[in-house]
């Protein structure tokens, strides 16, 4: 039956084996399309007859039957990409809208072309008849009925019960309302068959959407998904299988990959451990021969600095630690819910489900961990390994040629020094850009080089200056116009001669006064370096003389606003550390300043280049 309909309903020149290959393939083609048009022909007969529930066959399930590819527009007009109206095949094999390939073909005749086929291009010559393809129309004609009947059974008082099983919930609200409550006779939707339903048209969920990854029905594949790439459900899932299986290898991966980081990390932590208890051994070594004052000092200082740091390198540590093993926990869910997907065979459970575990969530960064367990520790055994140097040099001093090591030249270790950058790289990190302030400049200092330079210049005192009330009139000081206030900041002066004040500075500080509270360091308003033939540091009027004999000419200052501090350096490649105030709460930003006492002039350092 199936040959005889291909014979009846293909053109006979087509079938002609002396033809072009094109025509051949063309011909085997409509001959597969005829064949599979008269199967859904006899299917579409036989439940008119009541020979097959009509409820029971759907378009796709026709399809599935006949061998036609899963392809949603078999029941459009490639023309007016509407459902088929009258559909009428021509010669070549397509099918179109009657009325729309009328017209088509009038308005080629209009233009003085031969008939041709809207998708394959074929010539025709005279124009050919239209054959209408009964198929196709009885086809749509029983999709339209099924609709219809759908559409009056949904607001109808008495629902079948084969309908209620097959359609889920309507989505009108004027449905719901108009629908009568259920009778105990009624049957009840189960959950499983509500999610095998369109909630939108009441069908079967029998497509899936490749676009939109997610199950749909019959309508909605003629519709919403018209343009859209489709397959059977089962087509689908036996796709997303392989998919399945390379992502359970990748997590598996990925967890093997983390339990090994997490084996490493957690050595680590140990070496670091071992590495604090030897550092420890050895400074108490070191401090062992020393008298029992200055080892009880140093010893407990030593022993909390190493704590302290092996506590600050634990907790990183640690924290990368919990954060491997949130990623390990949350892999390990993952895997889990994948092993459980692969084994279900429910295909629309199993697409419903993929959107959510389709990805892997990407891992958390880990803090950089040294390896070295020695590292973290090395500042503190340098320190202490220098102290004991310089102590045995002290002691053994009056039968050395070697001038002695006073004890204020001996180091101070404190946890901010250890912890604090050590190399002119380091504090460069903190670096700001600084600028003069000339409206608060005494009338005899000279400011140049872009507000960067500033000398004692006795000759401008014959030159008239601009009164201003942020200027200082009684004493050779300058500020700079910014304030600062970040958690570190970090700058260089140079200074050329030894009779040189650098200063911070509250804005409020008084300018005109001849008394010491407008002097930098004389008030608690500032607090200074003396740069003479000595360092000394001033603040409230109270000055300390430190033991350090001045040896370069530039000075880095490092401020620490939220901690208090303010720290002193000589620049070189290794600073060199002056003095730490102690701790202060500033209550407002502070204005690097400078006091000058010879013409020799004060050069804020160009930083901005060395930076990184």
């Amino acid at each position: 039956m199936s040959e005889l309909f291909s014979t009846c309903c293909i053109p006979q020149h087509l079938s002609d084996s002396t033809t072009s290959p094109q025509l051949s393939r063309t011909y085997q083609e409509m001959t597969r399309s005829a064949t599979s048009l008269y199967r859904i022909e006899t299917l579409v007969f036989l439940a008119e007859m009541k020979l097959v529930p009509v409820s029971g066959i759907s378009l796709l399930s026709v399809m599935a039957v006949s061998g036609v590819s899963v392809r949603m527009d078999h029941l459009s007009c490639p023309l007016c990409q509407e459902v088929l109206r009258t559909p009428a095949a021509i010669p070549c094999g397509h099918t179109f809208c009657s009325l729309c390939i009328q017209d088509f073909w009038d308005n080629e005749e209009k233009h003085g072309r031969f008939c041709s086929c809207p998708e394959c291009q074929y010539t025709f010559h005279p124009r050919p008849n239209l054959i209408k393809n009964i198929a196709l129309a009885e086809m749509v004609e029983a999709m339209e009925k099924s609709r219809r009947r759908n559409n009056v059974g949904s607001v109808g008082k008495h629902r079948p019960a084969a309908a209620c099983h097959q359609a889920g919930p309507s989505s009108s609200q004027t449905q719901e309302k108009a629908r009568p409550m259920k009778s105990p006779q009624t049957p009840t939707v189960s959950e499983a068959l509500k999610s095998r339903v369109c909630p939108t048209h009441d069908r079967l969920l029998e497509v899936y959407c490749c676009d939109d990854d997610q199950c749909i029905c019959l309508l909605c594949a003629l519709v919403e998904h018209k343009a859209h790439s489709t397959l059977f459900v089962n087509e689908g899932w036996s796709r997303k299988q392989k998919q399945l299986q390379d992502l359970k290898k990748e997590s598996k991966r990925r967890i093997k990959k983390r339990e090994k980081e997490q084996k490493d990390l957690t050595e680590s932590i140990q070496r670091i451990k071992e590495g604090s208890r030897a550092a420890e051994e050895h400074c108490e070594g070191v401090l062992a021969g020393l008298i029992d004052s200055l080892q009880r000092h140093y010893s407990t200082t030593v022993r909390e600095l190493i704590r302290a740091q092996e506590t600050a390198v634990v907790a990183q540590a640690e924290s990368s630690l919990c954060n491997l093993e949130t990623d390990i926990a949350e892999l390990k869910k993952k895997d889990t819910e994948l092993e459980e997907l692969s084994q279900t065979d429910d295909d629309i459970h199993f697409l419903q489900s993929w959107p959510s575990l389709s990805t892997l969530s990407e891992p958390q960064n880990l803090s950089s961990v040294s390896t070295d367990p020695h590292l973290p520790f090395e500042a503190i055994r340098t320190a202490v390994s220098e102290f004991g140097d310089r102590l045995e040099s002290f002691l053994a001093g009056n039968g050395s040629s070697q001038s002695p090591v006073r004890p204020e030249q001996l180091p101070v270790i404190s946890a901010a020094q250890t912890l604090e950058p050590t190399t002119r790289s380091e504090f460069l990190q903190y670096a700001c850009e600084l600028t003069l302030d000339p409206n608060t400049a005494h009338k005899d200092l000279s400011i140049s080089m872009e507000d960067r330079m500033v000398r004692w210049d006795p000759k401008k005192q014959k030159v008239p200056v601009q009164p201003h009330p942020e200027r200082f009139t009684n004493r050779h000081q300058v500020m700079c116009r910014e304030g600062l206030e970040a958690e570190r900041c970090y700058w260089e002066v140079e200074m050329v001669g030894n009779k040189a004040e650098i200063a911070l500075v509250y804005w409020g500080i008084n300018r005109k006064s001849r008394s010491k509270t407008s002097a930098f360091g004389g008030s608690d308003q500032s607090w200074s370096l003396d740069c003479s033939k000595g360092y000394s540091v001033s603040h409230n009027n109270k000055s300390i003389l430190l033991s350090a004999t001045p040896s370069q000419h530039k000075i880095g200052v490092y401020l620490k606003f939220k901690e208090g501090t303010i720290a002193f350096y000589e620049v070189s490649d290794r600073m060199t550390f002056l003095y730490r105030t102690q701790k202060y709460t500033f209550t407002e930003p502070l204005y690097p300043g400078f006091w000058l006492g010879d013409e020799s002039p004060i050069t804020l350092c160009n930083l901005r280049h060395k930076r990184f």
